[in-house]
């Protein structure tokens, strides 16, 4: 099983999908009040598959979106408006937290596109010494690879 996390200012989204990319469970996290953002995170996990009936081990691997700038390497959130992560090696506190490697999806690539903003993934992966995939939420595109990832 996959997990995906999607960090809002004000709410974080969980979803637990099979490796075809089903869902299997999603719930939502409030942000307000958390100090530690990736062992909140992981709590929330371990809650919701708990709920679930759904074993935490049985999670392979984690794509995760954050709002904000990352630094250069993608292990390190440097600005995130509203979110008690900035400067903090985020990446790296979640994998731990977790225990699952973290996959970077560059979600509205679409729009990087329009604007001709030149993101090289395969560039990218090599420095964040993790995949990264082009994904455009709002149509699918990309979540294929992104699950089989």
């Amino acid at each position: 099983m996959r997990l995906g996390i999607d960090i809002g200012g004000t709410k974080i989204g969980v979803g637990i999908f099979e490796d075809d990319g089903s869902l299997v469970a999603n719930g939502k996290l409030l942000v307000e009040g958390a100090d530690a953002l990736p062992r909140f995170i992981a709590d929330g996990v371990r809650r919701l598959c708990g709920e679930k009936g759904i074993k935490s081990s049985q999670i392979t691997s984690c794509g995760v979106g954050v709002p904000g700038t990352v630094s250069a390497d993608g292990r390190r959130v440097l600005k995130a408006p509203n979110l008690p992560i900035s400067g903090d090696t985020f990446v790296d506190e979640l994998e731990f937290e977790l225990g699952v490697p973290v996959v970077v999806a560059l979600n509205k690539s679409d729009i990087n596109k329009k604007k001709e903003t030149k993101i090289d993934a395969k560039a990218l992966s090599a420095r964040l010494g993790c995949p990264v995939v082009n994904t455009v939420s709002t149509t699918g595109k990309g979540l294929a690879e992104l699950v089989k990832t």
